[in-house]
């Protein structure tokens, strides 16, 4: 049921900042999806894979990722490229087709 709590939440985002994550909307969505409220409740007060996602966020601010998606090019003297929001296919294109060059 991961994807399909997975596609719920995005589907229902609010925006930044909105407050659209509480614990209230987080139970509802997942009992709309008749999701075992036991082994969900658990889960959540477990906090099980808190430490990675605190990880994952330290990287990200490190990295000055400010929003979703954001993409970083890594070339082969690892210089970093960031691609920032979602872009067409020609922006990654002639981006990579720029550093396939150097």
């Amino acid at each position: 049921m991961y994807w399909a709590y997975h596609f719920t939440l995005y589907n229902n985002w609010n925006g930044e900042a909105t407050g659209w994550i509480t614990n209230n909307n987080l139970n509802g969505f997942a009992e709309d999806l008749e999701l075992d409220m036991n082994r969900f409740s658990k889960c959540m007060s477990e906090n099980k894979w808190m430490k990675l996602i605190n990880a994952s966020k330290v990287d990200a601010i490190t990295m000055g990722v400010t929003g979703t998606p954001s993409f970083f090019l890594i070339g082969s003297e690892n210089e970093i490229v960031k691609i920032h929001g979602a872009q067409s296919y020609d922006v990654f294109k002639e981006l990579i087709d720029l550093h396939l060059k150097k």
